[in-house]
């Protein structure tokens, strides 16, 4: 039998004690004294029996650590009757002052989406694609897109979507059942992700780091930061719903390892479910929670538990069926479309943005020195984000936790970003489609912001360092206030507004969205609409037959190769922007429909966009 392992010194006894239902604090100088009183009367005591008994032996190294281990011991277990029998003061346990926290989440929801109400936000392009697969399924093709046919355009072709979550599009689709316009309900979609993340984040820290302040700060920052504040005005749905869902898929990772096998089963099936939902970079999001929070109690215990196993037999099994019923069935921008390689400046993307994506950091970057974008990652962009990158890996990396809870949230954090960092570089080096953009690490990025905002207000680290952090953290907090109210200021003033949808389109025409609903009120279904963007289909009736064909996106150019067959009973009506009607693309385009005669068309002409049918 394994000898017990003895205590070594004063730090391997608890400073807090529950006793009889309350807890008391031990501080460490009462407790040495407690015990060093004890242990010298105890010291004396063993000396003199020693010389009695054996006068000219002294008693050996062995013989004195053992005796000393049992005299602190002794002393302990007399401090703690001492406890038991005088009357203490319990201390209130550590908490969060929960109403001032929740007046600065409501009151930041509250006013972000009243002015989303009055200015409703765009769609982009992928939640646009989503809301395809949402026409589909109401017209009863679960999670497809429902387009006419190459062949015969007459009929219609399915396709199940397995590029983008279907989270993004249920959440709003359910809230518009209600009866409420689209617009209006993206808008709810993302007051009710926004304070689901901000919530969680407070309970985060009120788990971890207890401290009202630190709640508040965190809700003011990441409540204004510019990929909260933007959602408001682009609905993007994937990202909004995974930032409502990371926060509490933190606190399941590290609580799966504590419970019994079954109900940790469960709870690893939900996180998995949960963040698949969300997004489908939920799923890495998901599995690093889990592996992290177990790896966490791993170092700290030294042992596997029922929990763990249970929950990786729970979250391997909802992932499988996952695989069975979606993940299988199509694509995603997972999939290679490169061989392998060693793309290190990739690598360093990988690295790197996680540390500044809590903040935005690099979308003031972005949008200054990389306006059109990259398709690959620019030196000079990392060098840009180097510098505030090497601060907040200062502040974690320096972080000296005072409590064990606040021990636990840096290795968590530490094992979340290596998990995630590791996936993507994997990724890219496999040549997955996945684009450059920092919304792919904001999960971890919020995560060590949050690690990084606790060792700024310990005041271990040098003051300039922590004074530089908090003042950049505010400067884009007021970046992110800027950038949605000249976003709403300047849409406000323009005339992209569809009031049947309440959404805003980059390529909109009232007169002509009038004229393609009065076709369609006379003919319905006996027609066919081809619209120019992806966004433009949700002005039109849930059973319009539509054609999406958006000549600015490689994909769409290519389809016009192929060309499309057949002839409906009604009117082809297509949809086409001024400036690329007078371009070939408008030749390219009435060309591909073969059976239709080129010089047959009839087109009218409207503010910005011109109507060719026939």
């Amino acid at each position: 039998m394994e000898p017990k392992r003895l205590p070594r010194s004063l730090e391997d006894y608890p400073t807090r004690l529950d006793l009889n239902g309350s807890t008391f604090l031990i501080r460490m100088p009462q407790k040495s004294q407690l015990i060093a009183d004890e242990a010298e009367a105890e010291e004396e005591k063993f000396q003199s029996s020693m010389l009695q008994s054996e006068p000219f032996l002294m008693p050996t190294a062995e013989t004195r650590t053992r005796r000393s281990h049992a005299i602190i011991t002794s002393a302990y277990r007399k401090m703690r009757s001492l406890l038991r029998a005088a009357p203490a003061t319990p201390l209130p346990p550590q908490t969060i002052d929960w109403v001032p926290t929740l007046i600065a989440a409501l009151a930041i929801c509250g006013v972000l989406s009243g002015i989303s109400l009055l200015v409703p936000p765009f769609i982009d392009w992928d939640s646009a694609n989503g809301f395809l697969a949402w026409r589909g399924t109401l017209r009863g093709a679960v999670n497809s897109g429902i387009t006419p046919d190459y062949a015969n355009i007459a009929r219609d072709t399915t396709s199940f979507l397995t590029a983008w979550s279907p989270g993004q599009y249920l959440v709003p689709g359910a809230i518009s059942l209600l009866g409420v316009p689209l617009g209006v309900a993206m808008t709810l979609t993302v007051a009710l992700g926004l304070v689901a993340s901000l919530l969680g984040w407070v309970m985060v820290v009120r788990a971890f780091a207890p401290r009202t302040s630190l709640g508040i700060l965190i809700v003011m920052l990441v409540g204004l930061f510019h990929y909260s504040t933007h959602s408001f005005s682009t609905y993007h749905g994937g990202e909004i719903l995974l930032q409502a869902a990371t926060p509490w898929l933190v606190l399941a990772g590290c609580r799966v390892p504590e419970m019994d096998a079954i109900p940790a089963a469960v709870l690893a099936a939900g996180v998995v479910f949960l963040a698949f939902m969300a997004k489908l970079t939920g799923l890495i999001v998901g599995a690093a929670a889990l592996v992290a929070g177990s790896w966490m109690f791993l170092t700290l215990s030294r042992r596997i538990t029922r929990g763990m196993i249970g929950g990786a037999f729970g979250a391997l099994g909802t992932l499988a069926l996952l695989y069975v019923a979606f993940l299988w069935r199509g694509g995603n921008p997972s999939a290679s479309v490169a061989p392998w390689s060693l793309p290190f400046r990739d690598i360093a993307f990988a690295c790197l943005v996680p540390w500044v994506a809590g903040i935005s950091w690099s979308d003031p970057i972005g949008l200054i020195f990389f306006r059109n974008g990259f398709s690959y990652v620019p030196t000079a962009f990392l060098a840009l984000i180097l510098p505030f990158a090497t601060l907040v890996i200062g502040l974690v990396l320096f972080w000296r936790p005072r409590t064990t809870s606040e021990k636990k949230l840096k290795l968590f954090s530490m094992f979340f970003y290596g998990i995630v960092t590791v996936v993507f570089i994997l990724l890219y080096m496999h040549g997955s489609a996945i684009s450059f953009e920092e919304r792919h690490f904001r999960s971890v990025g919020t995560l060590l912001f949050v690690c990084a905002l606790t060792s700024a207000l310990t005041g271990q680290l040098p003051r300039w360092s922590r004074g530089l952090f908090l003042a950049l953290s505010v400067l884009m907090a007021l970046y992110g206030v800027a950038s949605f109210s000249y976003h709403e200021f300047t849409t406000a003033r323009g005339r992209s507004l569809d009031r049947s949808s309440w959404t805003n389109q980059r390529i909109y025409d009232a007169a002509a969205l009038d004229f393609t609903r009065e076709v369609y009120a006379h003919e319905r279904r006996a027609a066919v609409f081809v619209l120019p963007s992806y966004q433009l289909a949700v002005t039109l009736p849930v059973d319009a037959r539509i054609l999406v064909i958006d000549l600015n996106y490689e994909g769409d150019q290519l389809r016009l190769t192929r060309g499309y067959a057949g002839r409906v009973p009604g009117h082809l009506v297509v949809l086409m922007p001024n400036r690329e009607a007078e371009t070939s693309w408008s030749n390219k385009l009435l060309s591909s429909f073969t059976d239709y005669p080129r010089n047959s068309w009839e087109s009218k002409s409207f503010a910005n966009i011109t109507v060719f049918s026939q």
